[in-house]
């Protein structure tokens, strides 16, 4: 099972990957609130456009859509935007936390012509870009979509896991970039 959303469009351009600290950093921390989670310092980053309706993304299979069968899902929306503080470590590592919000996505079923909508407030958890240029996201989203014609809601959870060289080449094959891992139908 496999999704697109708006992370493609805004990873595509920022990217360069991240890893962990090395344990030579200096054993003085620095005050990293703000990039856990301090919300008075995120900034508007970026802003990346809309995908338009009539040329959606491809979005995977929706599991618990079309009374429980699944079907193949296409998504549209945005714009998006990307709120974040940037903390640096003592090892040079580049911290982004924050979020990226769009006021709707539109889902639509390629079997059923269901159509969803959503918004979009999902926490940016982090975004790490070493020194070296390697960048690394690890990102579990949340989101509840509502179905246009008759109200029923779906909560689903996707995780996005991107990785890239200095080079903005893809490492590990992104194996599990927007894997849905978790569909309910809601009463």
């Amino acid at each position: 099972m496999r999704f697109r959303s708006v992370l493609v469009p805004f990873v595509a351009g920022v990217l360069v990957l991240g890893c962990d600290d090395p344990a030579s950093a200096p054993a003085e921390s620095p005050d990293l609130r703000a990039a856990q989670g301090d919300r008075s310092e995120w900034t508007l980053q970026y802003v990346v456009p809309s995908i338009p309706a009539d040329d959606p993304l491809y979005a995977g299979v929706l599991p618990c859509a079309n009374g429980g069968a699944g079907e193949d899902v296409y998504v549209s929306g945005g714009p998006y935007m990307v709120y974040e503080k940037s903390v640096v470590t003592p090892s040079g590592n580049v911290i982004n936390q924050g979020r990226i919000v769009a006021d709707y996505e539109r889902w639509e079923g390629a079997e059923t012509g269901d159509v969803w909508f959503t918004s979009l407030d999902a926490k940016l958890r982090e975004f790490i870009r070493a020194v070296d240029g390697h960048y690394l996201a690890l990102e579990p989203i949340t989101q509840i979509l509502t179905n246009a014609e008759t109200g029923e809601q779906l909560r689903i959870k996707a995780l996005y896991r991107l990785e890239f060289d200095e080079l903005g080449n893809v490492v590990n094959n992104n194996a599990r970039f927007g894997e849905i891992f978790a569909c309910h139908a809601m009463k």
